[in-house]
């Protein structure tokens, strides 16, 4: 089934397309896209505002569309490709990922082949198929702005008896770490040996001065 979805669903779809780093691998012709799916077809995107870069399809950069659409179900493959075919028009790709945004699902279609009316194949167009897709979490990364990938969630050991994955542990407080450290008091409302000494040291100061204070009241009064 290829035809254009035209209701159900709407959905999101995030086009990561890159040029490979090759010499005239950019192109400064109008590029169009269709992702095909399980349900049918989108409609034919012109990729004209990209994202990431100013100037789109340089060599070694990747461009990020975002392409609102009828939801076509799981993608099956894509066509991509322009209509000029001037030996200046040369395009190299590397590839697409598409990020359906609706499923959470990424999908990867390589290419890495030339897009000219003059060399090869003489080819503008490419129909590329899905060649891996996986599921995604829906928390970006700070450094490339791509959803990050959905990690596998670790299972028990064969000797468990428990089917459910195995939870993580809590993380330690560093202030109860702290408060955990410090003197608790013993049995009987005495602290630990550090407070009794510091305890003892005092009360013994106390009664040397006392002491010391007495001697010196006698000498005055046999003095007298």
């Amino acid at each position: 089934m290829e035809d254009e979805v035209k209701q159900g669903t709407w959905a999101e779809y995030q086009v990561y397309v890159k040029t490979g780093n090759r010499i005239g691998a950019s192109t400064k012709a109008d590029v169009k896209l269709i992702l095909y799916g399980e349900k049918g077809r989108t409609k034919e995107f012109l990729l004209e505002d990209s994202k990431r870069n100013k100037v789109k399809f340089q060599k070694g950069k990747e461009d990020l569309f975002i392409l609102p659409a009828h939801h076509v179900g799981k993608l099956k493959k894509v066509k991509i490709g322009h209509d000029r075919t001037e030996l200046s028009c040369a395009w190299f790709l590397e590839g697409v990922t598409v990020y359906d945004m609706y499923s959470k699902k990424i999908y990867d279609f390589k290419c890495e082949q030339w897009l000219s009316g003059q060399d090869g194949d003489r080819k503008t167009y490419r129909i590329l198929p899905c060649d891996r897709d996986r599921a995604f979490l829906e928390e970006y990364d700070d450094h490339i702005n791509r959803p990050r990938e959905r990690k596998e969630m670790t299972r028990p050991t064969s000797g468990s008896s428990s089917d459910e994955p195995r939870r993580s542990r809590k993380p330690v407080d560093k202030y109860s770490v702290e408060v955990g450290q410090r003197s608790r008091p013993r049995p009987g409302g005495r602290c630990d040996d550090s407070d009794s000494s510091d305890s003892s040291s005092s009360s013994s100061s106390s009664s040397s001065y006392t002491t010391s204070t007495e001697k010196q009241a006698s000498a005055r009064l046999v003095s007298a």
